[in-house]
Protein backbone atom coordinates (compact mmCIF):
# COMPACT_ATOMS: atom_id res chain seq x y z
CA UNK A 1 0.00 0.00 0.00
CA UNK A 2 1.50 3.32 -1.07
CA UNK A 3 1.67 6.20 1.41
CA UNK A 4 1.10 9.86 0.52
CA UNK A 5 2.00 12.23 3.36
CA UNK A 6 0.25 15.59 3.33
CA UNK A 7 2.72 18.21 4.50
CA UNK A 8 3.19 21.98 4.21
CA UNK A 9 6.92 21.32 3.66
CA UNK A 10 7.42 18.67 0.95
CA UNK A 11 11.15 18.45 1.69
CA UNK A 12 10.04 16.36 4.71
CA UNK A 13 9.53 13.55 2.20
CA UNK A 14 12.98 13.59 0.63
CA UNK A 15 14.74 11.29 3.11
CA UNK A 16 11.93 8.75 2.76
CA UNK A 17 11.99 8.92 -1.03
CA UNK A 18 8.21 8.77 -1.22
CA UNK A 19 7.00 8.97 -4.81
CA UNK A 20 3.24 8.94 -4.23
CA UNK A 21 1.80 12.34 -3.28
CA UNK A 22 -1.48 14.00 -2.32
CA UNK A 23 -1.40 17.73 -3.03
CA UNK A 24 -3.99 20.13 -1.61
CA UNK A 25 -5.36 22.33 -4.39
CA UNK A 26 -6.00 25.33 -2.15
CA UNK A 27 -2.41 25.29 -0.87
CA UNK A 28 -0.94 24.88 -4.36
CA UNK A 29 -2.80 28.05 -5.32
CA UNK A 30 -1.65 29.92 -2.21
CA UNK A 31 1.99 28.83 -2.05
CA UNK A 32 4.08 28.93 -5.26
CA UNK A 33 7.04 27.11 -3.65
CA UNK A 34 4.78 24.27 -2.53
CA UNK A 35 3.32 23.91 -6.03
CA UNK A 36 6.75 24.12 -7.61
CA UNK A 37 8.12 21.27 -5.48
CA UNK A 38 5.37 18.93 -6.68
CA UNK A 39 5.76 20.14 -10.26
CA UNK A 40 9.42 19.12 -10.10
CA UNK A 41 8.44 15.82 -8.45
CA UNK A 42 6.06 15.15 -11.32
CA UNK A 43 8.86 15.80 -13.82
CA UNK A 44 10.96 13.21 -11.93
CA UNK A 45 8.25 10.64 -12.46
CA UNK A 46 6.46 10.81 -9.09
CA UNK A 47 2.70 10.19 -9.00
CA UNK A 48 0.70 13.30 -8.10
CA UNK A 49 -2.91 13.27 -6.89
CA UNK A 50 -4.66 16.63 -6.53
CA UNK A 51 -7.20 16.87 -3.71
CA UNK A 52 -10.18 19.20 -4.20
CA UNK A 53 -10.23 20.69 -0.68
CA UNK A 54 -13.74 19.52 0.25
CA UNK A 55 -12.53 17.66 3.36
CA UNK A 56 -10.93 20.90 4.59
CA UNK A 57 -14.12 22.87 3.97
CA UNK A 58 -13.14 24.53 0.68
CA UNK A 59 -15.79 24.92 -2.03
CA UNK A 60 -13.35 24.73 -4.93
CA UNK A 61 -14.53 25.88 -8.36
CA UNK A 62 -13.68 23.72 -11.35
CA UNK A 63 -11.58 26.54 -12.85
CA UNK A 64 -9.45 26.82 -9.71
CA UNK A 65 -9.14 23.03 -9.48
CA UNK A 66 -7.84 22.84 -13.04
CA UNK A 67 -5.48 25.77 -12.40
CA UNK A 68 -3.99 23.89 -9.44
CA UNK A 69 -3.82 20.63 -11.43
CA UNK A 70 -1.80 22.38 -14.12
CA UNK A 71 0.53 23.99 -11.57
CA UNK A 72 1.60 20.60 -10.18
CA UNK A 73 1.09 18.54 -13.35
CA UNK A 74 -1.30 16.22 -11.51
CA UNK A 75 -1.68 12.66 -12.74
CA UNK A 76 -5.04 12.34 -11.03
CA UNK A 77 -7.63 14.85 -9.85
CA UNK A 78 -10.20 14.30 -7.11
CA UNK A 79 -13.57 15.13 -8.65
CA UNK A 80 -15.65 17.81 -6.94
CA UNK A 81 -17.83 16.36 -4.18
CA UNK A 82 -19.85 17.22 -1.05
CA UNK A 83 -19.17 15.33 2.17
CA UNK A 84 -21.89 12.77 3.01
CA UNK A 85 -24.16 14.20 0.28
CA UNK A 86 -24.80 11.59 -2.39
CA UNK A 87 -27.12 13.64 -4.60
CA UNK A 88 -24.96 16.76 -4.65
CA UNK A 89 -21.84 14.68 -5.32
CA UNK A 90 -23.44 12.88 -8.26
CA UNK A 91 -24.56 16.23 -9.69
CA UNK A 92 -21.05 17.67 -9.37
CA UNK A 93 -19.43 14.62 -10.97
CA UNK A 94 -21.93 14.61 -13.82
CA UNK A 95 -21.56 18.30 -14.65
CA UNK A 96 -20.68 18.40 -18.35
CA UNK A 97 -18.11 21.18 -17.90
CA UNK A 98 -16.33 19.25 -15.14
CA UNK A 99 -16.16 16.04 -17.16
CA UNK A 100 -14.88 17.95 -20.19
CA UNK A 101 -12.06 19.57 -18.23
CA UNK A 102 -11.06 16.41 -16.33
CA UNK A 103 -10.65 13.48 -18.75
CA UNK A 104 -11.58 9.98 -17.59
CA UNK A 105 -7.93 8.88 -17.44
CA UNK A 106 -7.25 11.52 -14.74
CA UNK A 107 -10.42 11.20 -12.65
CA UNK A 108 -10.73 10.02 -9.08
CA UNK A 109 -14.42 9.64 -8.32
CA UNK A 110 -15.38 10.16 -4.68
CA UNK A 111 -18.68 8.51 -3.71
CA UNK A 112 -20.50 10.01 -0.74
CA UNK A 113 -23.32 8.87 1.50
CA UNK A 114 -24.67 8.87 5.05
CA UNK A 115 -24.51 5.08 5.44
CA UNK A 116 -23.11 1.99 3.73
CA UNK A 117 -26.06 1.46 1.38
CA UNK A 118 -26.20 5.10 0.27
CA UNK A 119 -22.44 5.19 -0.27
CA UNK A 120 -22.43 2.00 -2.32
CA UNK A 121 -25.39 3.21 -4.38
CA UNK A 122 -23.59 6.48 -5.09
CA UNK A 123 -20.46 4.53 -5.98
CA UNK A 124 -22.26 2.36 -8.53
CA UNK A 125 -23.97 5.40 -10.07
CA UNK A 126 -20.66 7.20 -10.49
CA UNK A 127 -18.88 4.14 -11.89
CA UNK A 128 -21.58 3.64 -14.51
CA UNK A 129 -21.95 7.29 -15.49
CA UNK A 130 -18.60 8.97 -14.87
CA UNK A 131 -15.74 6.81 -16.24
CA UNK A 132 -12.63 7.11 -14.08
CA UNK A 133 -9.43 5.32 -13.10
CA UNK A 134 -9.72 5.48 -9.30
CA UNK A 135 -12.29 5.37 -6.51
CA UNK A 136 -11.50 7.55 -3.50
CA UNK A 137 -12.97 6.39 -0.18
CA UNK A 138 -13.41 9.19 2.39
CA UNK A 139 -12.05 8.76 5.91
CA UNK A 140 -15.40 9.39 7.63
CA UNK A 141 -16.68 6.06 6.24
CA UNK A 142 -14.48 4.37 8.87
CA UNK A 143 -17.38 4.97 11.27
CA UNK A 144 -19.73 2.86 9.14
CA UNK A 145 -20.30 -0.71 10.32
CA UNK A 146 -17.25 -2.64 9.10
CA UNK A 147 -15.41 0.58 8.21
CA UNK A 148 -13.69 1.09 4.88
CA UNK A 149 -12.73 -2.57 4.76
CA UNK A 150 -16.38 -3.52 4.21
CA UNK A 151 -16.79 -0.91 1.46
CA UNK A 152 -13.63 -2.09 -0.30
CA UNK A 153 -14.72 -5.72 -0.12
CA UNK A 154 -18.10 -4.70 -1.60
CA UNK A 155 -16.46 -3.05 -4.63
CA UNK A 156 -13.50 -5.42 -4.98
CA UNK A 157 -15.08 -6.95 -8.11
CA UNK A 158 -14.37 -3.63 -9.83
CA UNK A 159 -10.83 -4.74 -10.65
CA UNK A 160 -10.51 -2.21 -13.47
CA UNK A 161 -10.44 0.66 -10.96
CA UNK A 162 -7.77 1.66 -8.47
CA UNK A 163 -8.79 2.30 -4.87
CA UNK A 164 -7.36 5.10 -2.73
CA UNK A 165 -8.17 5.66 0.96
CA UNK A 166 -8.66 9.36 1.58
CA UNK A 167 -7.18 10.27 4.97
CA UNK A 168 -7.25 8.64 8.41
CA UNK A 169 -10.28 8.96 10.71
CA UNK A 170 -8.68 7.74 13.95
CA UNK A 171 -5.47 5.95 14.85
CA UNK A 172 -3.47 5.94 11.58
CA UNK A 173 -1.46 2.79 12.27
CA UNK A 174 -4.54 0.85 13.44
CA UNK A 175 -6.47 1.92 10.34
CA UNK A 176 -3.63 0.90 8.03
CA UNK A 177 -3.39 -2.48 9.76
CA UNK A 178 -7.15 -2.97 9.40
CA UNK A 179 -6.89 -2.18 5.68
CA UNK A 180 -4.17 -4.83 5.25
CA UNK A 181 -7.00 -7.39 5.03
CA UNK A 182 -7.75 -6.00 1.58
CA UNK A 183 -4.32 -4.50 0.88
CA UNK A 184 -4.13 -6.15 -2.54
CA UNK A 185 -7.17 -4.09 -3.58
CA UNK A 186 -5.84 -0.73 -2.30
CA UNK A 187 -3.32 1.32 -4.25
CA UNK A 188 -2.63 3.84 -1.52
CA UNK A 189 -3.66 6.03 1.40
CA UNK A 190 -2.96 9.68 2.23
CA UNK A 191 -2.79 11.47 5.57
CA UNK A 192 -1.32 14.51 7.27
CA UNK A 193 -1.14 12.61 10.58
CA UNK A 194 2.68 12.27 10.75
CA UNK A 195 3.04 16.05 10.61
CA UNK A 196 -0.04 16.83 12.74
CA UNK A 197 1.20 14.62 15.58
CA UNK A 198 4.69 16.11 15.30
CA UNK A 199 3.07 19.54 15.76
CA UNK A 200 1.84 18.27 19.15
CA UNK A 201 5.16 16.68 20.06
CA UNK A 202 3.66 13.21 19.70
CA UNK A 203 4.62 9.98 17.99
CA UNK A 204 2.07 8.08 15.93
CA UNK A 205 3.04 4.86 17.73
CA UNK A 206 1.81 6.40 20.99
CA UNK A 207 -1.48 7.67 19.54
CA UNK A 208 -3.65 9.62 21.98
CA UNK A 209 -6.30 11.31 19.87
CA UNK A 210 -6.98 12.56 16.35
CA UNK A 211 -4.88 15.56 15.41
CA UNK A 212 -5.66 17.90 12.52
CA UNK A 213 -2.82 19.31 10.45
CA UNK A 214 -2.25 23.05 10.97
CA UNK A 215 -0.65 24.49 7.85
CA UNK A 216 1.36 27.26 9.50
CA UNK A 217 2.23 25.60 12.83
CA UNK A 218 5.88 24.61 13.52
CA UNK A 219 6.93 21.05 14.35
CA UNK A 220 9.98 18.91 15.04
CA UNK A 221 11.47 17.67 11.76
CA UNK A 222 13.01 14.66 13.47
CA UNK A 223 9.68 13.67 15.03
CA UNK A 224 7.96 14.05 11.65
CA UNK A 225 10.65 11.81 10.15
CA UNK A 226 9.98 8.99 12.63
CA UNK A 227 6.21 9.35 12.30
CA UNK A 228 6.45 9.04 8.51
CA UNK A 229 8.77 6.05 8.84
CA UNK A 230 6.50 4.23 11.31
CA UNK A 231 3.41 4.74 9.16
CA UNK A 232 5.28 3.75 5.99
CA UNK A 233 6.37 0.52 7.66
CA UNK A 234 2.74 -0.24 8.61
CA UNK A 235 1.66 0.39 5.00
CA UNK A 236 4.33 -1.97 3.73
CA UNK A 237 4.18 -4.64 6.44
CA UNK A 238 3.30 -7.37 3.94
CA UNK A 239 6.31 -6.50 1.80
CA UNK A 240 8.87 -7.44 4.44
Amino acid sequence: MKLAVITPNPTDLCEHRLSYHMVLAQEALRHPAYARWYYEASKRGDFIILDNGAAEGYAMTIDKLIEAANLVQADEVAMLDRLEDSEATIALHMDKNVRTLIPAKRRMIIPQGKDVDEWLSCCETLIENCPAVTIGIPKYTERFAGGRTKLIESISHRRELNIHALGCYGNPIDEVWALQVCASDIRGIDTGAPIAHAQHGETIKHYKMHRSLKWDEPYSKSLAFWNIRDLWEACNAYNY
